[in-house]
This record gives C-alpha cells, structure tokens and sequence, in this order.
C-alpha cells in the first residue's frame, strides 16, 4: 500500500468524530481506503439486496447484529426510518459511523 499524505488525516477525523463521510464519484476507492486504514472494520455495502431488506424490516435489529466502529458503504441508500434507528447510537456514542456515497451529503 502507498503511504499517502491525507492517511493520518483520516484517521484522525474518524477517531475524534461520531460520523465521517467519504464521498466521490463510483469507483474511485471510497470504500478500498476505509478497509486499508482499517483492516478489521465491519463492513455492510447497502448494494446487497438481502442486506437491504433486513435494514428494511427492523432497522434497529439489523444494526444490532454489527461490530462497531462500523462502516456503511452505499449509505445514501439508507431510508429514514434506518436513519431514524442509526440516530440515537451515533448521537450517544455508542457506534462510530464512517459512511461512503456516491451522493452530496
């Protein structure tokens, strides 16, 4: 892996931060330098139908059953009964939420 001068950065804001969103265009490698800087972070990519309908059904157990920190790729695919369940964990601190998308947040 290069080394990157931005690295340090990054890590940084997503250890002093509840919520980091990555954002850029598809395939630039969102998702590629979460998992590089942190190899052993959870991650759900909402592209995956059965992911997304267990999201769908309970919000709240489907993001129970996740490791935390906890890395969310696809997040703009999230509706807002999901945001409405991610809220409270991320407001008290429980879950530290690093989300990639495609959209402007």
């Amino acid at each position: 892996m290069i080394e990157r001068t931005i690295y340090k950065q990054i890590i940084n804001t997503i250890k002093n931060k509840a919520v980091t969103v990555i954002t850029g265009a598809r395939q630039v490698g969102k998702a590629t330098l979460t998992t590089n800087l942190f190899p052993s972070i959870k991650r759900i990519n909402m592209k995956n139908p059965a992911l997304l309908i267990a999201a769908k059904e309970d919000p709240q157990l489907f993001l129970e059953g996740f490791s935390r920190p906890l890395f969310i790729d696809e997040i703009h695919r999230f509706n807002k009964l999901q945001q409405d369940a991610l809220l409270p964990a991320v407001e008290d601190g429980t879950i530290i939420l690093i989300g990639a998308t495609t959209e402007n947040p």
